[in-house]
């Protein structure tokens, strides 16, 4: 462990001061200022009523309760059917977490409602699609660390 630490002591030196500070926003942009910027530019006008439009709930529930659901059924009728087995370290509430993170995919969301609706159905749908966008992150996220083993801190 400690001959590691001075490797990567010694890789940082021969790295340029540039790239290690590429290096370093790269999270910061993949995670925060990306998605920020393109549901910015994404032109969905929130406002409050929508999240009680049938259209923005149903669309909501899909990614938030329909990804989750059919990810875990599949899963679980993968396995049981000996097709597959889960990996060593992954357990049923690790594959709920991931399914809805899965609901976070609102691209192709926000894509599909474009082609199908207009006005303000598509404006309700977008209001749903970010909802159940969120709600999905907050949940899979929560679910991952509750499930998954924590790494040890002794460094092994």
């Amino acid at each position: 462990y400690a001959m590691l630490r001075q490797m990567e002591r010694a890789t940082r030196k021969s790295i340029s001061p540039l790239e290690r500070h590429e290096t370093d926003l790269h999270p910061w942009v993949g995670f925060l200022i990306m998605p920020v910027f393109a549901l910015a530019n994404a032109g969905v006008p929130v406002e409050m009523a929508d999240l009680l439009n049938p259209v923005a709930l149903a669309t909501a529930s899909g990614l938030f309760v329909g990804k989750p659901v059919g990810i875990l059924l599949f899963s679980w009728l993968a396995v049981q059917l000996k097709i597959t087995r889960l990996p060593e370290g992954v357990n049923w509430g690790a594959i709920l977490g991931g399914g809805f993170l899965a609901g976070i995919g609102f691209t192709m969301a926000l894509f599909i409602s474009s082609l199908a609706l207009s006005g303000d159905i598509l404006d309700a749908a977008k209001v749903g699609v970010m909802a159940g966008s969120a709600l999905s992150a907050i949940v899979g996220v929560t679910l991952l660390i509750v499930s998954l083993p924590q790494p040890s801190s002794s460094g092994e």
